[in-house]
């Protein structure tokens, strides 16, 4: 007899490992963020900084930065990652979801699917910014 939470795990973590091959992940954040200047302001695609984060609406087991209206920095973002690497956080509508070094990142605000992908994040004009996709 077939397992089926066995199941929807592993096709979870396959769809999970097809997205890290374009997103930008939690481990590749972490490691480029520690290489700035955690002073720097850190903001999306040049509007607004990414605040918290949380398990992502569209696929419990990614990440999503929330858009803030407050000013954020390297140093916060880079906290915030850390913290939430190795972490479990409940998905939108229940289960417990661990984000790890190949967890894909998105922006999007809490209980919504954005589809705002995180490509890459560069220092441009004495910020870093997280650029992003439409991915559907």
């Amino acid at each position: 007899m077939i397992d089926m939470q066995k199941f929807v795990d592993a096709l979870m973590a396959a769809g999970r490992q097809q997205r890290s091959l374009y997103h930008l992940t939690l481990g590749e954040a972490i490691k480029r963020l520690t290489e700035i200047d955690p002073s720097m302001p850190f903001v999306v695609d040049g509007e607004g900084s990414p605040g918290p984060v949380d398990s992502y609406r569209g696929y419990y087991s990614d990440l999503a930065f929330r858009p803030s209206g407050d000013l954020a920095t390297v140093g916060a973002a880079l906290a915030n990652l850390q913290a939430a690497s190795g972490a479990t956080f409940e998905g939108y509508k229940g289960g417990d979801f661990v984000m790890k070094d190949h967890t894909p990142l998105w922006v999007s605000s809490w209980g919504e699917c954005s589809d705002r992908a995180v490509m890459d994040l560069r220092v441009i004009e004495g910020r870093c910014v997280l650029e992003t996709r439409i991915v559907e």
